[in-house]
């Protein structure tokens, strides 16, 4: 893979590791790993399942605004909003 320092698969989780410094892991046993491998052993604090803890103005109320249709050249245009 261009650009990946490394690049591993075990059961369930495929992991790259980029000369960015990102890590992309992929597979069902993604959420395992963060929680058990990743944050105690490797990262040294705990983040994965304490969004409302740790952010919570991202799970604030927001308000999703989407269009259809093009007005006056195809007829109606439907507006819906979904909180």
């Amino acid at each position: 893979m261009p650009y990946a320092r490394f690049a591993g698969e075990k059961d369930k989780l495929n992991a790259v590791f980029y000369e960015s410094g990102k890590l992309v892991l992929q597979g069902k046993g993604t959420q395992e790993f963060i929680e058990f491998v990743l944050e105690p052993e490797i990262l040294k604090e705990a983040k994965l399942g304490y969004e409302e803890v740790l952010n919570p103005e991202l799970l604030a109320r927001a308000l999703g605004v989407d269009e259809s249709g093009k007005g006056d050249f195809s007829g109606r245009c439907a507006s819906r909003a979904f909180m």
